[in-house]
Order: structure tokens, then sequence, then C-alpha cells
């Protein structure tokens, strides 16, 4: 194995075939996590920003690889920083399944510890995954102060083979909501499903603002947080979409009346996993339930035919998605001190900040059964 560092987004595009090579041997399902979705993420996101990817190469092949970009700290200490954020996610840890992993990772390792960050602040991991796992394992053992605390759970559903048994998992009363919102919209019209997972590049563009006019109608454009309110987000989930509809891995789903659209998911699907990162319904049709009817009719549709699959709802657990979800999994925040006196001393503030307010923690000892696949209780 030799070690490889990435030190602009120049260096990421020349080895975007390798990259995307070692995605799809990876058992990362985020079609973001790829080189050209990564890049348009970078030049959104984090264009003053240095970026940074460690890479283990074996035989020609990149087998580990860890994108990051340089932030400051509450403005002061320099820190190497996943590329996430709140509206999409840019990157993941990769990790071929075939290959030595906690080798990959030590190499992995003994790179980041030649950057200058004092601190790795790992926001957004889900530690269940080989990747992220084995890299909190080798930290550990490495004798790396670590402290990081809970961001939230989120919910899983594996697709059914027989959809009407699946519904009598339900709750009572979440199998009566469903009847009877079922019932009143179709009193109202022809409600139908539409879902685009192929399309030409010049319809993503129509269909995608469709959507969001949906989400830009309700509370979100009235709190100026919606898409379409925010300059250039727009853009930014065009060039997602297009890219995205290229390599076949965009989903679209609206849920219509007399074809009206009233619900709208912005999504992605590959290896066996739908995303649902983005969901808005009209709220004029809120006594419809549009968008919870957009879920069922979705699932439905899967069930018919993609059984087995997993729909990953991404963001936190909600009263909404709880109704549906079969487990679910938590996201955390990790920081690992990569400088012993400034990284540990920070972290020792981290600390008791978090002890201050109270917020739940996660211990380097036990960051992996915490965070675990957890059922749900049905």
């Amino acid at each position: 194995m030799q070690l490889r560092v990435l030190t602009n987004a120049d260096q990421l595009r020349e080895y975007a075939e390798t990259w995307d090579d070692l995605w799809s041997r990876s058992t990362v399902a985020l079609p973001t996590a790829q080189a050209s979705p990564l890049l348009l993420w970078l030049d959104h996101f984090a264009s003053r920003s240095d970026f940074r990817a460690v890479v283990v190469e074996q035989d020609g092949r990149f087998v580990a690889a860890l994108p990051l970009v340089s932030q400051r700290l509450a403005g002061m200490l320099p820190v190497g920083r996943v590329t996430h954020s709140d509206w999409s996610t840019g990157g993941e840890l990769l990790l071929d399944p075939n290959v030595d992993a906690a080798e990959a990772v030590r190499m992995m390792l003994a790179g980041l510890k030649e950057f200058s960050w004092p601190l790795l602040y790992l926001s957004g991991c889900r530690v269940d995954l080989p990747g992220w796992g084995q890299l909190f394992e080798q930290c550990d053992g490495a004798g790396h102060t670590m402290a990081g605390h809970r961001r939230f759970e989120s919910g899983l559903v594996r697709v059914p083979h027989d959809f009407e048994e699946f519904k009598k998992s339900w709750s009572r009363n979440h199998r009566r909501q469903m009847r009877k919102a079922q019932q009143k919209i179709e009193e109202q019209g022809e409600c139908q499903l539409q879902l685009h997972n192929e399309m030409p590049k010049d319809q993503v563009e129509p269909l995608l603002r469709s959507g969001f006019e949906i989400e830009h109608r309700g509370w979100k454009g009235d709190a100026g947080s919606s898409v379409l309110a925010i300059p250039g987000m727009f853009d930014f989930y065009l060039q997602q979409a297009e890219n995205l509809a290229e390599s076949g891995h965009l989903q679209l789903a609206f849920l219509t009346l007399e074809d009206r659209p009233i619900a709208f998911e912005y999504g992605w699907r590959s290896k066996g996993h739908h995303f649902t990162p983005k969901v808005a319904y009209d709220e004029q049709f809120a006594r419809y339930k549009p968008g919870q009817l957009l879920r069922y009719r979705f699932l439905e549709r899967l069930s018919e035919e993609c059984p087995g699959d997993v729909v990953d709802f991404l963001g936190p657990l909600s009263e909404a998605t709880s109704k549906w979800a079969t487990s679910s999994y938590m996201v955390d925040t990790i920081l690992v001190a990569m400088r012993p006196v400034l990284g540990g001393a920070t972290l020792a503030g981290y600390r008791l900040l978090r002890r201050l307010r109270r917020l739940p923690q996660v211990s380097s000892t036990s960051v992996q059964q915490d965070t675990s696949l957890v059922p749900l209780a049905t």
C-alpha cells in the first residue's frame, strides 16, 4: 500500500475515474460521494477553503480515501472538517471491503498526522459504517484523544416484498390516517404518483423548479429558508441534479391531484438505496396529508419494483418519518485531537461545554456500540 495526498480540486478532477471506482467498490451508497458531486460541493460551499484528500493506493487502485477541507473552529482554531453541510453531503470515508482495512486506515491516519490541523472536526459521521468505525478504532488504538456528541437519529425503511403485510406493522392510528387521507383526496379528483428516474438533462430544470416552487410557497418561503429564497442555492441543486441524472442516480417524485403537483421529493438512488434529502408539500392541501400520501405511494411503488431496497430519510427522525421507519441509525460529530497539546486542550474545553449544556456525548471507548443500527419499537 502507498499513501497519496490530493491537495486541490484539480487533482481530484484528474483522478475522478479512479476515485469513482473506489466508490463503486465501497459500502458507501451515497452518490454524492463520487468525484463530480464532490467537486460541485467544494466549488459551492468551500471554494475559499484548502482541500485535502488522504488516499491509500494498492496495485494502482485507490483502496481508501477521505476528503477534508480546512476551517477555523469558533473563528480561531484551524481544523480539518468533513465535506458536509446542512444543505447537502459532499463526501464520505471510502474503503474497499476487499483489502486489509486496518492497515489501509492506519496508513490513512499516518497521512492525516502530517497535516497542520491540530484537530479533526468530523461532523455527520455514521460510525456504524465500516470506514468511519475503522478510523475511530485506529485513532483510539493510537492514543488520539476523541470526544463527540450525537447530532441526530435518522430513519430507514426496508422496502417490503408484501406491501399489504407491511401495512399491518403500522400503528392503528397511522393506518386509519392513511386510509382517511386516501379517501378524502380521491373525492377531489385523480391522485397519482409520478416518479422520474431517467430523464434527459433538458427535463431536469423544469421538474426541479416545479418541485422547489412547492417548498417556496410554504412556511420555508415565508421564512426565507427555501431553496428558491436563498441566492445561488437553486443553481447548486440544479447542477447536482443534472450531474446525478447523467449518472442515473437522480430520483424526483411528485404527488399530483388532477395533474397539479401537491407534494415533491428530491432524492437520489444508488446501490439499492433511495435517499430523500428534500421533501415539500403544498400547504393548501395540508388536510389531505399530501407529504405522507406521497411517501405511501412511493413505498408502494418500490415494493412492486425493487423490494428489499432501503429508503434512507437522511435527516433527523421526525414524527412524520418515524411512522414509516423500520430501523434507525445515529449521526454523530466526532472530534479527534491530532496534536496532544493544542488539540487536547480544545477537547477538554469542548467536554466541559457539553456537560454545562447537558448534551449527550459519545466517548471514544464506546463510540461503536452507542451508534449501531437500532431497531425501532413497533
